[in-house]
């Protein structure tokens, strides 16, 4: 007999519409919580729109909806809370969960009636977790946020691209995952106290905060050294040969990362570079030319035979999206996995990143079509099949 989950028993209800606070529930329901997934009945429409810039072709549907990770596992709920009879079924079901996640701005769950104070009258265990850019609080609380604001805010645009300005846009969202981490660890962490004390707890969680708490090495060397980062400054983002990234004879990329003395000693000895050994952090002035000394002899060579040659001290290859499928520890870790789709064929997803030995997550379902589990879940709320049709001849839910 297998071994429970770790939340199996655990009700979450998903407000969300955008990755923070998604991910976090989807961990959740990887990890054996039943998370119903308060879907308004028209936006998975809009996010297509946004993400594609057209509506989506019925067969485009489906696939996108085998490939979209950010709901599954989870029950889809389509329903519209400005109505009364939303509202109604929404408190119903947040009388008996657990968990609530939503990511609305400040202020509208209680225009909706729907906001912590208002159900923990009723569920005095609930835990309500709010993911928001800038937080419940603050000057900058009701200012419109997404994952580009928050990370210049935050200061990580300001050391990317070796602290040059202008920075570069990172091709992935930084302070959306931060904050999504910290939802899940900040839930888990009430939970934990609810154990303890019976009670439950809001959790506030803001984007800017999760990608501040991310630049801890940065910050370290600020406010000890009291210099603000420059061009080519930031001890992790291009200041050092040796921690840097080159291209190959094959027009690839390899990342060499040898912070240990012990590490730039064997790949000088490797190279046949001994004179490089005493320039692992050279002056400005001698930077550009141990850089280049290092990229003529990578570029003899390609990325594949110099990840062999020198995998043993600390030099990796540099992927494009489609070739995480083929590395070997990637797939051996299920980080990308393959999944039969009835009506669409094999579709590949990222995995779970949480491995856990005698509890271990799993994808049980993927993410479901909106308002798939409707019906299920008002009967088993108490509805009658007759006040169930009313719902959906009057478009309360869909």
């Amino acid at each position: 007999m297998r071994n429970r989950l770790p939340l199996e028993g655990i009700k979450v209800l998903d407000l969300n519409r955008f990755l923070p606070g998604q991910y976090a529930a989807m961990l959740m329901a990887e990890a054996g919580a039943e998370v119903i997934k308060i879907e308004d009945p028209g936006f998975r429409a809009t996010i297509f729109r946004m993400l594609q810039g057209r509506e989506a072709s019925s067969e485009e549907e489906k696939k996108w909806n085998a490939v979209y990770v950010l709901d599954r596992g989870k029950k889809s709920l389509a329903l519209d809370l400005k109505t009364d009879a939303g509202k109604e079924v929404f408190l119903r079901l947040a009388e008996k969960t657990d968990v609530i996640i939503e990511g609305f701005r400040p202020g509208v769950t209680k225009k909706l009636g729907i906001d912590y104070d208002t159900i923990k009258e009723m569920n005095s265990k609930v835990i309500y977790c709010a993911v928001t850019g800038y937080g419940q609080d603050g000057p900058y609380q009701m200012l419109p946020a997404r994952d580009l604001t928050c990370m210049g805010l935050s200061g990580i645009l300001g050391v990317v691209n070796e602290g040059r300005f202008p920075p570069i846009v990172p091709g992935t969202k930084i302070a959306d995952l931060a904050s999504s981490m910290y939802c899940t660890i900040g839930i888990l962490m009430a939970l934990a106290a609810r154990d303890k004390s019976g009670r439950g707890q809001f959790v506030d969680i803001s984007m800017v905060d999760g990608a501040v708490s991310w630049l801890t090495a940065p910050l370290m060397n600020y406010y000890f050294s009291g210099n603000v980062p420059g061009p080519g400054a930031v001890y992790l983002s291009g200041k050092r040969p040796g921690y840097n990234v080159y291209r190959t004879k094959d027009g690839k990329y390899i990342s060499i990362a040898l912070r240990e003395p012990k590490f730039w000693k064997k790949l000088c000895n490797k190279l046949g570079r001994g004179d490089l050994l005493p320039l692992q952090n050279p002056d400005d002035d001698k930077f550009d030319e141990v850089v280049s000394a290092l990229q003529e002899v990578f570029l003899s060579k390609t990325r594949d035979e110099l990840f062999e040659e020198f995998k043993d001290i600390g030099v990796g290859k540099v992927y494009t999206l489609d070739e995480l499928d083929s590395d070997p520890q990637i797939r051996h870790r299920r980080m990308i996995v393959d999944i039969d789709v009835p009506g669409v064929g094999m579709v590949k997803q990222a995995g779970n990143p949480v491995k856990l030995s005698d509890t271990p997550l799993e994808i049980r379902s993927l993410s479901p079509a909106r308002g798939q589990h409707t019906m299920d879940i008002l009967l088993e709320a108490g509805y009658s099949e007759e006040r169930i049709k009313e719902f959906y001849e009057n478009d309360v839910v869909a």
